[in-house]
């Protein structure tokens, strides 16, 4: 399985009558799919898209490999093309096997050619459950390419009971959201996944970053879990901070919300004689709010507080500094009465 053949440029603009419009590039070809090996080994990884020609799509990255080892990550897009899943692990099959196989980490979603929006991250493989002992862990979320999203992090385990109780597995994390191209905004961070009983939740990832003039992504939400919530994760600068996750029943607090993103920096003025003065600098975003608490007199997470506004900049005179963003609120706490 070898790396798939790029597309072709697009055919150059007609110069009669005023130009006619260039060919589309050809589209880049999917990457093979990693294969599985008849043995307990992690499975081969996706091999990579091919990259579009000039105006054309990436091709998708090949799916990770599925076998009784560790399931293969799966392979990059291209340019502009979407990341693979990461293929999933599988079970453990008898009494000796303790552990479940990990998933395998998704794909990185390709950069954005010229204008083009980046390709998502694929998607972490779920980890699956041990016949005896503890499940294995699910793998991360691929990250965003430049404008794109991030893939969200693949389910852990649960832990399986087995003359004593082992500990499910923590969720895996969700990638890191993309930056905006200029002028357009940051991707969103992945979700941090749902662990399996008693694991912790995986973390939202941190929101990309904005572009010149975009606005920086969100960060992505923490899941909630039987054991504590993962915390939002931070905004990407000029964006909002994730919300905390909900504690599931049973006690568990929830997560913190993420921290919101910096405000930009104001532009410059002209110089003098001019002397036109800079721009404001933008307001902070605001913290994420704190997760509810689950059942049981537990409390809510804590609010974040807002990022700082930018500074103002001017070559005449500088702008103003921009608000600081609003605290998030806490979470509720919930009680139960029994009587």
């Amino acid at each position: 399985y070898k790396r798939q053949g790029h597309g072709g440029a697009g055919g150059d603009a007609g110069m009669n009558g005023g130009g006619g419009t260039g060919g589309q590039g050809g589209n880049g070809a999917a990457g093979g799919a990693g294969w599985s090996p008849d043995s307990d080994l992690k499975g081969f990884d996706g091999f990579d898209g091919g990259s579009g020609g000039a105006g054309g799509d990436g091709g998708a990255g090949g799916a990770g490999g599925t076998q009784t080892g560790d399931g293969g990550d799966g392979g990059a897009g291209g340019l502009g093309g979407a990341g693979g899943v990461g293929g999933n692990g599988v079970d453990g099959f008898d009494i000796n096997e303790t552990t479940g196989r990990d998933g395998g980490d998704g794909g990185d979603g390709g950069y954005g050619g010229w204008g083009g929006a980046g390709g998502n991250g694929g998607a972490g493989g779920s980890a699956p459950a041990g016949e005896v002992g503890n499940r294995g862990v699910g793998g991360d979320g691929g990250d965003g390419g430049s404008g794109g999203d991030a893939g969200n992090g693949g389910l852990g385990g649960d832990g399986f009971t087995y003359l004593a109780d082992f500990d499910g597995e923590p969720g895996g994390d969700g990638g890191d959201g993309g930056d905006g191209g200029w002028g357009r905004p940051g991707g969103q961070g992945g979700f941090g996944s749902t662990s399996g009983a008693h694991g912790k939740a995986g973390f939202g990832a941190p929101g990309g970053d904005g572009g010149d003039g975009g606005n920086g992504g969100h960060g992505g939400d923490g899941n909630g879990s039987f054991a504590d919530a993962g915390d939002g994760g931070p905004g990407g600068n000029g964006g909002n901070g994730g919300l905390g996750g909900a504690g599931r029943d049973g006690g568990a607090p929830g997560g913190d919300g993420g921290d919101g993103g910096t405000g930009g920096s104001g532009g410059f003025g002209a110089p003098p004689p001019r002397s036109i003065g800079g721009g404001d600098g933008g307001d902070g975003g605001r913290g994420g709010d704190g997760g509810r608490g689950a059942g049981g007199l537990t409390s809510g997470g804590v609010g974040s507080s807002g990022e700082s506004g930018g500074s103002g900049n001017g070559r005449g005179d500088p702008g103003s500094g921009g608000s600081g963003g609003e605290g998030g609120e806490g979470g509720p706490s919930i009680s139960v009465n029994v009587t």
